[in-house]
C-alpha cells in the first residue's frame, strides 16, 4: 500500500503542505467535540457556563474522559489560579523587617476572594 503523504527523498522530511497522516491541524479531538456539542446543546436551555459544566461531569452517561475535563473546567472556573505578583522594594527604604512582613500581609489579604 502506497502512501499518500509526500517526503523529501533525501531528508525523508514531510514536504510543504503535506503534513502527513493523523488529525488536520486545528482540529478538535473527540472529547472536546463531545464537550463543545453537550455545551451547545445545553446553552440553549438558558444555563449558564458552570451549571452546563456540572452537569456533564455528573452525568454517569458521559465517557469518563469527558466528566474528568468538565470538572477540570469547573475547578478552573471556582478555584482562580494563584497569580504571581512583583514586589518592588528601594534598598534605601525605611522599613524593617516587620514592617515588611505586615504590608506583605495586606497585600496578601487584597488578593484573597471575598466571601
Amino acid at each position: 500500500m502506497e502512501s499518500t503523504t509526500k517526503r523529501d527523498e533525501t531528508t525523508g522530511r514531510f514536504v510543504p503542505g503535506h503534513a502527513g497522516p493523523g488529525r488536520p491541524k486545528g482540529s478538535r479531538n473527540k472529547m472536546t467535540q463531545l464537550m463543545l456539542d453537550r455545551v451547545s446543546a445545553r446553552s440553549e436551555d438558558g444555563l449558564s457556563m458552570e451549571e452546563i459544566m456540572m452537569d456533564i461531569a455528573q452525568d454517569p452517561n458521559q465517557p469518563s474522559e469527558l466528566r474528568f475535563k468538565a470538572a477540570a473546567k469547573v475547578a478552573d472556573l471556582v478555584f482562580p489560579r494563584a497569580a504571581s505578583v512583583e514586589v518592588m522594594i528601594d534598598d534605601e527604604g525605611s522599613m524593617s523587617g516587620a514592617d515588611l512582613d505586615d504590608r506583605i500581609k495586606q497585600l496578601m489579604a487584597l488578593s484573597m476572594p471575598s466571601e
